[in-house]
């Protein structure tokens, strides 16, 4: 289960314009227009969960996880 880790927040440039980055404490990575609060068209991939938009975020714990093999969960 995903909790309550990995929040951060950054401030960049993307051609010229100001960019808010972000990560939810569920490892997504959210890229922001810093002057209208919307997501950037065209970064990450579409994330198959209902309510996330189509662009403008990355679910970033598939690839820390890629190469992990099988594991479990030893807490009740």
């Amino acid at each position: 289960m995903r909790q309550n880790y990995g929040k951060g927040v950054a401030y960049g440039e993307l051609d010229g314009h100001g960019v808010i980055y972000y990560t939810s404490p569920a490892f997504f990575l959210h890229a922001l227009d810093a002057k209208t609060g919307r997501h950037i068209e065209g970064f990450g991939q579409p994330v198959p969960i209902q309510g996330f938009p189509e662009t403008g975020v990355v679910d970033m714990l598939p690839p820390l996880l890629d190469g992990w093999g099988q594991w479990m969960d030893t807490e009740p």
